[in-house]
């Protein structure tokens, strides 16, 4: 998205959503995917910034971790997920509950 675009949708205050709020999330459908850092309690925190379905969206790095260790067991069978949270603060418990495709079984 180019500046233009972002000033036409920008909304003063407006935070990225967490993706446990989205609910289920297509994998094909994310883009602009880039890791970032925030300064959290004093701590520098990383977690991925992307857009999906328009909007500005943030994913935990323990949810990529999960998310690519289901990809590098199942392939392109990962075809979407949902993402539950739990808690807050350093507290935060993330819950990836993965759509994965059956396997074909050729005959």
């Amino acid at each position: 998205m180019d500046l233009k675009n972002a000033l036409q949708t920008h909304k003063p205050g407006q935070k990225f959503k967490n993706v446990s709020e989205v609910g289920k999330v297509e994998l094909a459908e994310v883009q602009d995917v880039e890791l970032i850092e925030k300064e959290f309690d004093g701590k520098i925190k990383k977690r991925y910034k992307a857009t999906y379905n328009k909007e500005e969206i943030f994913i935990p790095v323990s949810v990529m971790n999960y998310l690519k260790a289901t990809e590098e067991e199942v392939g392109d069978r990962l075809i979407a997920f949902k993402v539950n949270k739990k808690g807050s603060g350093l507290d935060t418990e993330y819950t990836v509950i993965p759509e994965i495709l059956p396997e074909t079984v050729n005959m």
